[in-house]
């Protein structure tokens, strides 16, 4: 299963002296890059005990924890002497990048909405904001709540509520009572719940945030 933001890695490195001197104590740095070559967040380091000339090496596994809330495609780049403690002949190629791997962001849906069957003036809206499991933690957000007279398109606002960070697989209910757009003509109206409402969140899929409510009738 890929990684995910906010989550622990375990990246194993072999340290060499490919040179003809001693190389003394020093540490191999691992970096979080977008692309691979440039080095970007510094994630950790290990300890390098003096190696060998002409093939010495050290190799070891190191735990690092991903920052959260990120998403899309990630190296880890692993740069020996990366503190420069070390005088080399060639220091150009200290560094190398592990293959790419995807980091899976939240994925926030409504998985619940409830209303009754006849509102006037007001109406209770019962809605539950989830994080899909398998993702990564969600931020804090906010869910909105919309008018609608076809349960696809999104009309007035009329309410919503905020949501605190939610772990993969958790969830976040709540009733929410808003008041219904005046001068309705009696008919069917839908209202459409819609988590992270005001895109704070990073997320897998953005295309499934919101779901609309069985129809209601107003008198």
């Amino acid at each position: 299963m890929p990684p995910t933001a906010g989550s622990s890695i375990v990246v194993t490195d072999t340290t060499q002296d490919i040179g003809l001197g001693v190389a003394g104590v020093s540490r191999t740095y691992f970096n979080l890059s977008s692309d691979g070559v440039t080095q970007g967040m510094y994630l950790g380091d290990r300890g390098i005990v003096p190696l060998a000339a002409s093939g010495g090496s050290s190799t070891g596994s190191t735990t690092l924890t991903l920052p959260a809330y990120l998403i899309g495609t990630y190296y880890i780049i692993g740069c020996a002497n990366g503190a420069n403690q070390v005088p080399e002949s060639n220091t150009s190629n200290n560094c190398m990048a592990t293959s790419s791997f995807n980091l899976l962001g939240a994925d926030l849906v409504i998985s619940n909405v409830g209303v009754p069957s006849h509102a006037s003036g007001t109406i209770a809206v019962a809605n539950t904001t989830t994080n899909q499991p398998g993702g990564s933690l969600a931020g804090s957000s906010a869910t909105y709540i919309y008018f609608s007279t076809d349960g696809v398109t999104l009309g007035k606002l009329l309410g919503g509520h905020n949501v605190a960070a939610l772990a993969p697989g958790a969830s976040s209910s709540a009733t929410t009572t808003v008041t219904l757009p005046s001068g309705l003509s009696s008919g069917s109206y839908f209202v459409i719940v819609c988590a992270d409402a005001t895109n704070t969140v990073p997320e897998s899929n953005e295309a499934n945030n919101c779901t609309a409510s069985s129809a209601f009738s107003v008198p």
